[in-house]
């Protein structure tokens, strides 16, 4: 379908997906291969992010969407301001309920700028059961706030009247199951346009974690897979067969060290 949608010979150039470009946003994808990076996602031992199944899928969605098959933007694109789903340039984006502010508004009708969408689950893959990549926010506060101003603020903010602002505003999904239903649901429809919310909740029910650990995520893709994975298959200067094994010997010692440091 995306081949079929992308069309760069002319003047404005159309995309048929638009891909992120970056390992926690394609998680979707590699879980849905039926693998996962690491042994464990809670505390894990052992990287494992060169398993075929993964291989295959890191190969198609951070290399040849971009290359062999010419279907997204690149970020050379992407930052020159052309190929953005939200200015109509790419047909499908795999993106959370945060993005909806950035394609319809009630103000971006009036202005004429808004981009109608409207959204369904991810593709099925080898694992049938779709594994989305599961987000929540938090909320932290300095160490300095005073502790009883703050706990007031926490509990408005995660209460009903907090997370009802929190939702109009950002499109997001509320912590309270109750509202998802009878606020998120009907607030979405009227502010953004959305009419398959279902395709939202039904994802959720399925979300995974990306990896829970002693170091941050951003410090496994900062350090390792960005620079030794994603960054040279963006750039099509290497393969994902290349690159993975490279990648599991980077994030191996950074689990390694970790261990050690506190054994």
């Amino acid at each position: 379908i995306a081949q079929k949608l992308t069309n760069t010979s002319g003047e404005t150039k159309q995309w048929g997906y638009q891909a992120n470009g970056n390992w926690f946003r394609d998680i979707h994808w590699i879980r849905g291969s039926g693998a996962q990076e690491f042994d464990t996602l809670i505390d894990p031992k052992t990287s494992q992010f060169n398993q075929q199944p993964i291989v295959d899928i890191v190969q198609l969605v951070a290399s040849d969407f971009y290359h062999s098959m010419g279907i997204s933007p690149s970020p050379a694109d992407l930052d020159a301001g052309s190929g953005g789903i939200e200015a109509g340039q790419s047909a499908m984006k795999y993106e959370g309920a945060w993005w909806f502010p950035r394609m319809v508004t009630p103000e971006m009708r009036d202005s004429g700028t808004a981009v109608d969408f409207d959204v369904v689950l991810m593709p099925k893959q080898q694992d049938e059961n779709r594994p989305h990549r599961g987000w929540a926010e938090g909320v932290v506060m300095f160490s300095t706030a005073p502790t009883e101003p703050a706990w007031d603020l926490i509990k408005f903010m995660s209460g009903e009247e907090g997370q009802k602002i929190f939702s109009a505003i950002s499109g997001r999904i509320p912590n309270n199951v109750d509202l998802i239903d009878t606020f998120w649901a009907p607030t979405v429809k009227e502010n953004h346009g959305l009419s398959n919310t279902q395709a939202f909740i039904t994802a959720f029910s399925n979300g995974v974690a990306d990896v829970i650990s002693g170091l941050p995520r951003t410090q496994y893709w900062n350090e390792v897979v960005k620079p030794v994975g994603w960054d040279p298959l963006i750039a099509g200067s290497a393969s994902a067969a290349d690159v993975l094994p490279a990648v599991d010997a980077g994030v191996q010692k950074l689990l390694d060290d970790y261990w050690a440091s506190v054994s």
